[in-house]
């Protein structure tokens, strides 16, 4: 019982580190197209200033 305990918790905690790495790189290029729409914006803004 101990041994299937075992192998379970492992799993599961490898599938959180998995879990959490694919949710920080997400987090990461959902920033870098937040960023990348940002300037958009801004261009869009000043071009219209000018």
């Amino acid at each position: 019982m101990s041994a299937i305990r075992k192998s379970l918790v492992r799993h599961i905690v490898w599938l959180l580190v998995v879990a959490f790495i694919v949710y920080s790189v997400g987090i990461k290029s959902n920033v870098v197209k937040a960023v990348e729409n940002d300037l958009k914006c801004q261009e869009k803004i000043t071009s219209f200033i000018r």
